[in-house]
């Protein structure tokens, strides 16, 4: 793990880095959004991949709270998926700093895995400098868990992740894979069967709070009270809680985001992935849920394997599509959506 004073001698360094490319990237979005889609594609060392991410089609003031970094040189792919925030009780919504948290996150990775060994701890090094620094973050732009300030619609800045890194100098022929919050990784391999790589983390809890939060049959005053208060026990009581409350005495697991609380760096994941030629990895944010219906996981699957002799671009470009037509065929919110595709060379 990275001690305090590592993170603390790194924060001026990730700081200023930070602040830049995130001013760099609020002038990119603001260009973005009148098409609602960016890409980008390029050549990693032995890997061709393909990134886009969309804006969801809801609330004009809402920015894309989604995020992904390509670093081609390194081998590095991260996908970030900032958490939703409370609106204003004028009905604004915060999105001066609603980027900030995944921004930090795909572009402060990179930076340190690229200084550190290529192996599996490094993931988790790097995570929890990266999760401290938003602590420091969030200390200084005046965010604070305190009671009051969810009721205020006062939250922490923070975002989920999941990271892909297959080092080019690497001599087995493996990635390494590091995840929290609930954005997936897929792998479709040559010879075999697609498979889910991430664990969604989030899923007690998205189970849970539908029965004991529901919103079915109310009036939208009445929807937006019971979602503050949903938001209110899911910020106290179940993320980054190992062993989460629900509202009724029971016990469920909790879910992991980084928030810079401590225990946040206990639910980082990671896993070692054989890697061979023609294999495909995806990195998605939880927009892609939409397309599963009662298979779960399995329906995704099988929407990944209809596309996968399709390029990369196409590939993102139809499941982006699909996701769009699945939202709206079930009438839930639209989501922020990323899809990055790697194919191994």
């Amino acid at each position: 793990m990275c001690d305090v004073g590592s993170a603390g001698r790194l924060s001026a360094f990730l700081f200023l880095f930070s602040v830049v490319f995130v001013c760099q990237r609020y002038a990119f979005d603001f260009l973005s959004q009148h098409t609602h889609i960016k890409g980008t594609g390029g050549f990693l060392v032995k890997t061709k991949t393909y990134g886009l991410t969309a804006v969801h089609e809801g609330a004009p003031d809402k920015p894309n709270e989604d995020a992904f970094s390509i670093d081609e040189e390194s081998g590095i792919v991260v996908v970030a998926d900032g958490v939703t925030r409370s609106r204003r009780p004028d009905g604004g919504y915060p999105s001066i700093h609603a980027t900030v948290a995944p921004e930090i996150i795909v572009f402060n990775v990179p930076v340190l895995l690229r200084a550190l060994p290529s192996e599996l701890n490094s993931l988790h090094r790097a995570f929890t400098c990266v999760n401290q620094f938003l602590g420091y973050v969030n200390n200084q732009l005046g965010y604070t868990p305190d009671v009051p300030n969810f009721f205020r619609h006062i939250d922490y800045l923070c975002a989920g992740a999941v990271v892909f890194w297959h080092p080019p100098h690497r001599h087995s022929r493996a990635a390494l894979v590091g995840w929290i919050g609930d954005c997936r990784l897929f792998h479709l391999p040559t010879e075999g069967d697609t498979t889910l790589i991430t664990r969604d983390q989030l899923l007690a809890w998205n189970g849970y709070y539908p029965r004991a939060f529901s919103e079915v049959g109310l009036s939208e005053d009445m929807r937006e009270r019971v979602r503050s208060e949903r938001l209110f026990w899911e910020r106290k009581y179940i993320r980054n809680q190992k062993r989460a409350q629900t509202p009724t005495g029971g016990i469920i697991d909790g879910f992991g985001v980084f928030t810079g609380e401590p225990d946040a760096v206990d639910f980082i994941e990671t896993a070692v992935v054989p890697v061979a030629s023609g294999d495909r990895f995806i990195g998605v944010s939880d927009a892609f849920d939409a397309c599963a219906d009662d298979g779960g996981v399995g329906d995704l699957i099988l929407i990944l394997d209809s596309l996968r002799e399709a390029s990369p671009e196409k590939c993102a470009r139809e499941a982006l599509y699909q996701t769009r037509g699945a939202e709206k065929a079930k009438g839930v919110r639209s989501d922020d959506f990323t899809f990055v595709v790697v194919d191994v060379l």
